[in-house]
């Protein structure tokens, strides 16, 4: 038997409190991953199954933790639906642990209100099958959000167990600290540093076992201000291991009073750390590092076509399905709660790391769209209800006579551009207004994308026509009525063709140039000039779906080496619209000993469309590539003539400020990486002028600088690569998974990109350049109506102050019948949010972000005010006139 003398001799490393080891039985449970979502529940239910037979049979075996997330029941349950008693039975007993979160989710590629979301109902989920497990626990998340310390505490929870993103030294910080998110909330964060499977398949064998804590004591110890070993006694769908009792017995004889060894903890643990807090070291900011554990950044360039329809089927119900259904609500139609809440549920189980990373199989990712699609399945018809609901009636033919409703998602009066589909052929119609005018309107080539959300009604091959929307009330609608015959009115536009090849309108002036099409943007009010803007660089990608890597040798494609052929083929007076046309040669994939690119070049067609509007100071830029090359990626890039060392960047209720030089990461498990996550936007600036870029769904983007010291912006479209994992990346340590083909994720065929330049004075801030690229990702939605039905919706409206205030949720609440509306600031101050109404308030509460009250406001009649602190979420609950008390 080992002698035990070693370990006692390396006590003196641990502080004077009795040093634990807490043995955390659990498993990993990834949905879907190398296997499609049936095979993995085949083995959760396996799994499971011995689970319960082990509580059954050994009243040791203490405590389970499934994962932290709730679906695994729900799973589970489908197939064992009899087996619901045992685990209500276990849960209520504390001996398995269930919750917080619905799924385990990967974070900066879905959105603040998703995360949100994926804690209320896991909550609900835990509730209902005997409580919930108020740990913070994302073992394997790719990296964390400055906020989620703000989450979690929004839903009492004060805890953050974790194994990845963590850039600094252990020596330093210890596996136990502080994290303070930027509103000032913290939780304790408790550090991994051999992973979540750092016990699994823990050894029977004594000597084995003994030798386990040798190496924990030297290794892990030492990091503990609690003096705790934490041994996760499970791994990646791992079974529970059944003699663990047996394993802590034989131990705690062998070490005697050395150490206290428990089965579970988890909670003492945290009550412990939390009594020595003023120990701990406080760490802010966001966790994007390798430095002890891979990042594997170049997920939030995989499989880009995922990340763009998860962010459309977000918009759907987050922006529209639910706010109109909560309009029609509080105009009288009953809530379609089941609904939503089915349309969450599915659109989450898109959002574990495995799954909206793009790092599976390509059985999975077929399944991932198949979810999205019956997402927005579900919302469309929700959104027809409402409106027929609110509005008399959705047009699906030309007998009625017809108008257009359009609803503005914005919490503020809004002009902007809107496009619709009518039920017949628009060659001649005028569109007017409540009063009468004629309102500026024109028709949309059938050739030209269109970048359309929702689709209450479906009609295909009829007439679309866009149109100025002016002045639509905050949260509210508009109804434009539809004659027929063209209109004799000349419309006085400041939106044209200028030249062959250029545009403009009172903004900007745009001119595109045959070198490859790149663009010339003048800013009329400023007088700045950006010269050869939107350039397409394509390099060689010999990583896998987690990773970007090098081949040895490249060769750099840059389209301004092509010939295009420009063409203007919208003139106004709403929208006018460059084509420019390349075939970009590049080369077919990578030489099968993937060393270099191969030397046939094969077309790649791309077509580039430039929009300038009537009175909208921002460019919409819409790129279709026809993929036609493998193994490469695919950014364009914005040249700026900022010089600053720090980009900002939309995040989770927060824009974040990062630096541009990385860590040095010499010994780093995975060395940093220049490109970074964004949500819907990024700017540069140097506080007289900026450059920002708003991008649907494009989550990767880098800035560097030129050899003058302006920033560049690349924007990656698409990363190509034919691999699950590989073992050979220069820009990782091993593989990441298992050596799979994934030829869908070489992203072949056609694809339409879109993006936005927003260029402006001050900064993002001073110029509310963050509120254009939010209207460019949340456009007004229209639908054709029936003007003979009855209109419910005239004196609705509902607005929030100042504009400083984001609108995250306007929905029902979940357990009672008010009003819940989730806003955040963006600005960093302090001062009084007033949220408006047609109607008297009467009663309204404060309420964390699990709608649990926490401070009773007194509202003003038709206004309900709150005080707001920098970068703080906040989620009120009002109960309306006319509403059930």
């Amino acid at each position: 038997i080992f002698n035990f003398i070693f370990v006692k001799s390396l006590l003196w490393l641990v502080s004077v409190l009795k040093s634990k080891i807490l043995f955390v039985s659990h498993t990993h449970h990834d949905r879907e991953w190398y296997l499609p979502f049936e095979g993995f529940r085949y083995i959760l239910v396996r799994n499971i199954d011995k689970l319960l037979d082990i509580f059954e049979k050994d009243p040791r075996f203490r405590f389970f933790l499934l994962d932290g997330q709730t679906v695994v029941i729900e799973d589970y349950l489908e197939i064992r639906p009899y087996m619901e008693h045992l685990i209500r039975k276990h849960v209520c007993s504390g001996r398995l642990a269930i919750g917080p979160l619905y799924v385990q989710p990967d974070e900066f590629l879905v959105s603040g209100e998703s995360l949100v979301r994926n804690l209320l109902i896991g909550h609900r989920v835990a509730c209902k099958y005997g409580g919930v497990a108020k740990l913070g626990y994302l073992p394997d998340t790719f990296g964390h959000t400055a906020q989620l310390p703000q989450i979690l505490r929004g839903f009492n929870i004060d805890n953050f167990i974790f194994h990845r993103g963590f850039g600094e030294s252990l020596k330093e910080y210890g596996c136990e600290f502080i994290w303070r998110a930027p509103d000032g909330s913290e939780v304790i964060a408790i550090y991994l540093p051999k992973s979540y499977c750092n016990a699994n398949r823990f050894p029977d064998d004594l000597e084995k076992a003994l030798k386990w804590i040798e190496e924990s004591v030297k290794h892990l110890l030492k990091y503990s201000k609690a003096g705790v070993i934490l041994a996760m006694n499970g791994c990646d769908h791992r079974p529970p291991q059944e003699n663990i009792p047996d394993i802590i017995e034989k131990l705690g004889e062998a070490v005697g009073d050395e150490f206290e060894i428990i089965h579970g903890g988890l909670f003492d643990y945290i009550r412990l750390l939390n009594s020595i807090r003023d120990r701990l070291k406080v760490f802010t900011g966001e966790m994007i590092w390798g430095r002890y554990h891979p990042i594997l950044t170049g997920v939030w360039s995989s499989r880009t076509y995922l990340l763009m329809e998860n962010l459309r089927t977000e918009a759907i119900l987050t922006y529209y399905a639910e706010p109109l259904a909560t309009i029609a609500w509080i105009m009288g139609m009953k809530y379609p709660q089941d609904q939503l809440t089915y349309a969450w549920k599915t659109l989450l189980k898109n959002h574990p790391h495995d799954s909206i990373c793009g790092c599976s199989t390509d059985e999975v990712h077929r399944e991932c769209m198949t979810r999205f699609a019956k997402v927005q399945h579900v919302c469309n018809m929700i959104i027809r209800d409402s409106m027929e609901h609110l509005v008399g009636g959705l047009a699906f033919s030309s007998g009625d006579e017809l108008g257009i409703v359009v609803f503005n998602p914005t919490p503020y009066e809004r002009t902007d551009v809107a496009e619709v589909m009518l039920p017949f052929d628009a060659d001649e119609v005028t569109i007017v207004d409540e009063e009468g005018n004629v309102v500026p309107h024109q028709l949309v080539d059938d050739d030209v994308p269109s970048y359309s959300i929702v689709h209450p009604v479906k009609l295909v091959g009829k007439g679309r026509i866009i149109f100025m929307a002016e002045k639509v009330p905050s949260m509210s609608f508009r109804i434009y009525r539809i004659r027929s015959g063209a209109s004799n009115v000349e419309f006085e536009s400041d939106v044209k063709a200028t030249g062959k090849d250029s545009i403009g309108n009172k903004y900007f002036r745009v001119k595109a140039s045959e070198k490859g099409g790149t663009l010339t943007v003048e800013d009329l009010r400023s007088g700045r000039v950006f010269r050869e803007i939107c350039i397409l660089e394509d390099m060689a990608d010999a990583g896998d779906e987690y990773d970007y890597s090098p081949p040895d040798k490249d060769k750099v494609y840059y389209s301004r080496a092509y010939k295009a052929s420009i063409k203007v083929i919208e003139k106004g007076p709403v929208r006018a619209c460059l084509r420019i046309d390349l075939d970009f040669k590049l080369p077919k994939s990578l030489t099968p000993d993937r060393s270099t690119r191969s030397d046939e070049l094969v077309s790649n067609p791309v077509s580039i469309y430039v929009f300038l509007y009537r009175g909208i100071p921002r460019i919409d830029i819409a790129i279709k590539v026809d993929n036609r090359s493998r193994d490469h990626r695919l950014r364009v890039l914005f040249p700026t003539d900022v010089s600053s060392d720090v980009s900002y960047a939309d995040t989770h209720f927060y824009v974040i400020k990062r630096p541009l030089e990385l860590p040095k990461g010499d010994d780093w498990r995975q060395p940093p990486l220049p490109t970074k996550p964004q949500r819907m936007w990024v700017d540069v600036n140097d506080g007289e002028k900026g450059f920002m870029l708003a991008n649907r769904g494009l989550p990767e983007y880098e800035v560097f600088k030129d050899e003058n010291g302006r920033c560049i912006i690349a924007l990656t479209l698409f990363r190509a690569v034919g691999w699950l994992s590989r073992p050979d990346l220069k820009t990782r340590r091993g593989n990441a998974g298992p050596q799979i083909a994934t030829p869908d994720a070489q992203c072949l065929g056609e694809h339409v990109f879109y993006c936005s330049i927003i260029p402006h004075e001050k900064n993002w801030l001073k110029s509310r350049a963050y509120l254009v690229a939010r209207e460019f990702n949340i456009p007004l939605m229209t639908a054709p109506v029936k003007l003979s039905g009855e209109v419910k919706v005239k004196n609705w409206s509902m607005s929030l102050t100042p504009k400083t205030l984001q609108l995250s949720a306007f929905k029902k609440a979940e357990d009672d019948d008010t009003l819940v509306v989730r806003f955040y600031d963006v600005s960093g101050g302090s001062y009084t949010a007033k949220l408006s109404f047609p109607v008297r308030a009467r009663a309204a509460w404060e309420t964390n972000l699990n709608e649990e009250r926490l401070k009773d406001l007194k509202p003003k009649e038709k206004e309900v005010e709150v005080e707001i602190n920098p970068y703080k979420i906040k989620t009120i609950s009002i109960l309306l006139e006319g509403l059930l008390g």
